[in-house]
């Protein structure tokens, strides 16, 4: 019985071993599914081809054979005990069997010695291989693209990539040939096998009128100057230029005619822009501002009073503790952090400052609010505001507005409003030069600067009284 027993679990283990064996064989790609059909395709490698490598996995076909004599095939036969009681009867060890007794000695299987061929059938699983295209990734193809827009004239809003020209208008339209100065000639990309490319454009620009257009929105796309590259499906190269939409001022003057009319220049207002205009001051807002603020009475005067930051001359050498915040670094380099990263809950600056406990200031409050600067309906003493005031910017040709008190000197006149602008600098940078321009928009172009003025529309001094 033990013997028995023991050729049974013999038998179980071979069958184990086979089974083992023959899921051992089986290719990978046939238990996790061949190579995708689609994977690496597209308008440069429309189909797989023997270039690519691509082949799909087969499944494997199984033998069909059926065992006979010539494989040489035998299960394996059990002992047959013996059932006579015969015993070993010439003492060599061995039992001797009596005629007529039942014993069969067990048989050991044997394999099967079948080769396959063509009439089992009998077909390995096919091994499944990628496309060499994709894993290399399609040199032509576009991944990721962005605007060659090295001064962000480009700007993103709902209705896709917009570029705003304001200075566009019936005297300047914009025309067909300033719209293709205008627009990006590039974009940066990056191709499916991951090398940067620069991609030159071809705009259409027939959106735009022949003769050229004064205001409106001008929906223009571009193609890839070179069509072998592709753009991700859906990707469109389209920018809405949007022509026009600032205000032009005509100079005015509270009276009379304006003086040295030759160098007025026109001023814009941008639509949905808004300027504020202020002046402060410690005394009156005529009184003269030149002195040196050495004594203490000056903290509590106009503007300064029960504030931190402080407006003066000469500062830095005031008898008082006043915080080095307020006083000139003598250098390029200003005084940092003197507002927080952040505008305040009311939208406006705060200041970001540790007063020290023996301070002369008239306010231990370093934390405070500009907005007592800065907002128009906060009244506060030594302060006027001209709210909205108009005319004061201008276009370059990249259709950016600015203005530059070193280029052009700007008056502002009460009655209207409104800025009036000259072609020339005006007020001489004391201790910094001569004829740069400064901003002193309440002192009026007294002189002419081809001849008295010597460039400057104001010969006065940023110093004088």
């Amino acid at each position: 019985m033990e013997k028995f027993i023991c050729r049974k679990i013999r038998q179980l283990l071979l069958m184990l071993m086979a089974l083992i064996l023959c899921l051992a064989s089986v290719p990978a790609a046939a238990v996790d599914g061949a190579a995708r059909p689609t994977e690496g395709l597209c308008i440069h490698h429309p189909a797989h081809d023997a270039a690519c490598g691509y082949q799909e996995g087969t499944p494997a076909q199984p033998c069909n054979h059926v065992h006979d004599a010539a494989c040489g095939y035998r299960e394996p036969i059990g002992e047959v005990p013996c059932d006579m009681g015969c015993a070993d009867t010439n003492g060599d060890g061995a039992i001797d069997h009596a005629a007529g007794c039942a014993y069969r000695p067990a048989q050991e299987a044997q394999p099967c010695n079948h080769v396959h061929d063509a009439a089992c059938g009998y077909q390995a699983a096919g091994t499944a291989s990628p496309c060499a295209y994709a894993q290399a990734g399609c040199p032509y193809c576009v991944r990721a693209w962005d605007w060659v827009d090295p001064l962000g004239a480009l700007t993103q809003a709902e209705q896709g990539w917009v570029l705003a020209l304001p200075g566009v208008g019936p005297e300047q339209p914009l025309t067909r040939d300033a719209a293709a100065s205008l627009l990006p000639a590039q974009i940066n990309a990056t191709l499916q096998n991951g090398q940067p490319a620069s991609l030159d454009l071809s705009w259409d620009l027939s959106a735009i009128p022949a003769a050229g257009a004064a205001a409106g929105e001008y929906p223009v796309l571009a193609s890839l100057a070179d069509p072998t590259y592709a753009l991700p499906q859906g990707d469109a190269l389209s920018i809405i230029l949007q022509a026009g939409g600032a205000q032009i001022l005509a100079a005015q003057l509270p009276s009379g005619e304006p003086l040295h009319p030759e160098h007025i220049v026109q001023g814009l207002s941008p639509l949905g822009t808004t300027i504020h205009l202020f002046d402060y001051w410690l005394d009156s807002q005529t009184a003269a501002d030149n002195g040196i603020n050495k004594q203490h009475d000056f903290l509590s005067k106009g503007i300064n009073n029960g504030h931190a930051l402080l407006f003066g001359n000469g500062m830095r050498n005031n008898e008082n503790n006043i915080g080095e915040w307020n006083w000139w670094t003598q250098s390029v380099t200003p005084y940092p952090d003197i507002v927080k990263s952040n505008l305040g809950d009311d939208g406006y600056p705060q200041l970001n400052l540790t007063i020290p406990s023996d301070t002369a200031l008239t306010t231990t409050d370093g934390n405070q609010s500009l907005a007592y600067l800065f907002d128009p309906e906060k009244p506060v003493g030594g302060k006027a505001s001209y709210p909205n005031v108009k005319g004061l910017l201008q276009v370059d040709e990249n259709g950016y507005y600015y203005y530059d008190s070193g280029e052009n000197y700007a008056v502002y006149y009460q009655d209207v409003n409104s800025f009036v602008l000259y072609d020339h600098p005006g007020v001489k940078k004391n201790g910094g030069g001569e004829n740069q321009g400064n901003f002193f928009p309440f002192n009026a172009a007294t002189a002419d600067p081809g001849t008295s003025g010597g460039g400057l529309m104001s010969t006065v001094g940023s110093k004088d009284p």
